[in-house]
């Protein structure tokens, strides 16, 4: 079977993947374009393609990972008072690859992933994918700023971001602002900070957070020696009942999602260290974007486009029918692919070709996938 090269080197677009979807299902017709290879069932248009994407990405992350092919990453990620200067002057944006966006420009202070927690707003560009109200900033450089959206779109205009206030505010339980209370905890969710009373919209957790393996924290404002983070204990049974203080926020706890704190009465700057997996593409992604989003994961056009296949048929073919099962069967060998590519680089040795979910060697004339 023959598979699209992708356009954006070997991370395959969601674009590419749609095109060898339709290869797999015979739907390589003139279009509503009247362009063959549009296809008129499987077409880009249709609502579900996307949550389709997300289904066989997922399920791509969580089997590479049963191989031992590591998936996700460590990262350390910021939570601090805005930098200075709060606006930055930018020149471009790129297009989205893994629900990120890099902007090009004179970044001062973001050398080394040094502005990774804050939370920028984007404005100027022509593309309004590329203007955020809120974005939080994922990766940074001395000349590119990397921000939590999808929408991004190649442009080359000048822009700016402006950097959002951004700590973990003093606790604000009955007895009011700053004033200790240990029947109060505030925490750090997905959808914003709780400071006791109130929930703001920012800062948040991370969206490709999975679990966070590491809390520090400082003073925000904080210079010399105080600027150096401090680590913050865990508190795996349970977060103590303590008063607050103007030196820390106490424990940390993982409960439902959120990362719990007794908290503080003072604003905090926090350093997290936690695995992050691979964000879903939002359902509102254009149409249009579909060629310049990228999928995350190297060389993944013919895994993705048989899952994507085979979530596509199963419903759709009669009891008895083994044609779903064959795509699965090639998306199973695929996998396969990827995990042995990455245990031979591990490796350094030549290694054969093992059975899906297997750990002992093929068995002699064992059949494989339809190819």
């Amino acid at each position: 079977m023959a598979f699209p090269i992708p356009i954006n080197g070997l991370y395959p677009s969601i674009e590419d993947v749609n095109k060898a979807v339709r290869v797999l299902v015979n739907d390589t017709f003139a279009g509503v374009n009247n362009v063959t290879g549009e296809g008129r069932v499987y077409v880009d248009t249709w609502t579900p393609n996307i949550t389709i994407i997300n289904q066989a990405m997922q399920h791509l992350q969580r089997d590479l990972e049963t191989e031992g092919v590591p998936t996700t990453q460590e990262v350390t990620f910021i939570i601090a008072s805005p930098v200075t200067p709060a606006t930055l002057t930018l020149t471009g944006a790129a297009a989205a690859v893994g629900g990120n966006t890099a902007y090009a420009g004179t970044i001062t202070g973001g050398g080394s992933n040094a502005l990774v927690g804050q939370y920028f707003t984007i404005a100027g560009f022509a593309n309004a994918g590329n203007n955020v109200a809120t974005a939080l900033c994922v990766a940074s450089t001395a000349l590119l700023l990397t921000l939590a959206n999808p929408n991004g779109v190649l442009e080359s205009k000048a822009a700016t971001a402006t950097a959002v206030t951004n700590a973990i505010t003093p606790v604000n339980g009955p007895l009011g602002l700053a004033v200790a209370d240990p029947s109060v905890q505030v925490y750090l969710s997905f959808n914003g900070y709780w400071d006791g009373s109130v929930l703001h919209e920012n800062p948040i957790l991370p969206p490709d957070l999975l679990v966070p393996l590491k809390v520090q924290q400082r003073i925000s404002g904080s210079t010399g020696n105080a600027a150096i983070f401090q680590t913050v204990a865990e508190a795996p049974d349970g977060l103590a009942s303590n008063l607050q203080t103007a030196q820390g926020l106490g424990g940390w706890e993982w409960r439902t999602d959120k990362l719990n704190f007794n908290g503080a009465l003072v604003n905090m700057d926090i350093e997290l260290r936690y695995a992050g997996g691979v964000s879903p593409f939002p359902t509102s992604l254009s149409v249009s974007n579909y060629g310049t989003t990228l999928i995350p994961f190297l060389d993944s056009t013919e895994a993705m486009s048989y899952r994507c296949a085979y979530i596509f048929c199963r419903p759709r073919l009669p009891a008895g029918d083994t044609r779903a099962q064959e795509l699965q069967a090639n998306y199973e060998y695929a996998v396969q692919g990827m995990a042995n590519r990455w245990r031979k680089t591990q490796q350094r040795s030549p290694l054969s070709r093992r059975e899906f979910g297997n750990t002992g060697a093929m068995p002699p004339g064992g059949a494989g996938p339809v190819r």
